[in-house]
């Protein structure tokens, strides 16, 4: 059995169909007898809001993020 590490960007998972995508795409491997190791990023738009309530946090707006 051979592992296969598989990286899925923000676009890969932005969306149901998307994430439906990753989902068969890995059972396709898992079918063939492979491990998958998947890394995967924030979906579209979720890292600048995590950035920014970051910032907003270590500035002290409690109600911001």
């Amino acid at each position: 059995m051979k592992t296969v590490t598989m990286k899925f960007g923000g676009t890969s998972v932005g969306s149901p169909e998307a994430i439906r995508n990753v989902i068969y795409i890995t059972q396709r491997e898992h079918t063939q007898g492979n491990r998958a190791l998947l890394v995967v990023s924030a979906m579209s738009g979720v890292t600048d809001t995590l950035l920014s309530s970051t910032g907003m946090a270590l500035k002290g707006d409690r109600w911001g993020y």
